[in-house]
């Protein structure tokens, strides 16, 4: 995301919140308020393994084995994914659907860009078909990554 500058001199910003947003979008970081549910989201559904949020070595912590024995079986079935779309995004929480199923659920968005948690069998058939998945209230959403 970034890195960090130590000076004695004031640094000016000139970026947004914005900016913020559509950078993390692009990387496919989920913000914990905005992204992740309370009690609903899963470590490794919205890709925190892949920024090294979990230590895989260190064990006795709450759900470190549930954790483990997920990632090693591979039992995961839904993952966060970068989307894009044109015109306004669809809502936070919003069902996308891939034909007729339920591919997944709107998360955040700016500008273009947003993040969904997808189906993996779905919304990879909908990249493999260059398909776009349909909101709720009928706009079109392309998977990304």
């Amino acid at each position: 995301m970034g890195g960090i500058i130590l000076s004695s001199e004031p640094i000016l910003s000139t970026g947004t919140m914005d900016d913020y947003d559509a950078h993390r979008i692009d990387l496919c970081i989920p913000d914990g308020s905005q992204d992740l549910p309370i009690d609903k989201a899963i470590i490794l559904e919205n890709r925190l393994d892949d920024l090294h949020a979990i230590d895989w070595d260190k064990g006795c912590y709450l759900g470190q084995e549930l954790m483990a024995r997920t990632k090693h079986r591979g039992l995961i079935r839904k993952t966060l994914r970068t989307v894009k779309f044109e015109g306004p995004a669809p809502e936070n929480n919003e069902t996308l659907f891939y034909e007729e199923a339920k591919a997944g659920v709107m998360r955040t968005s700016c500008k273009d860009k947003g993040l969904a948690l997808t189906r993996i069998e779905t919304a990879n058939k909908s990249l493999d078909e260059k398909k776009p998945l349909i909101s709720e209230s009928g706009k079109k959403v392309t998977v990304v990554s």
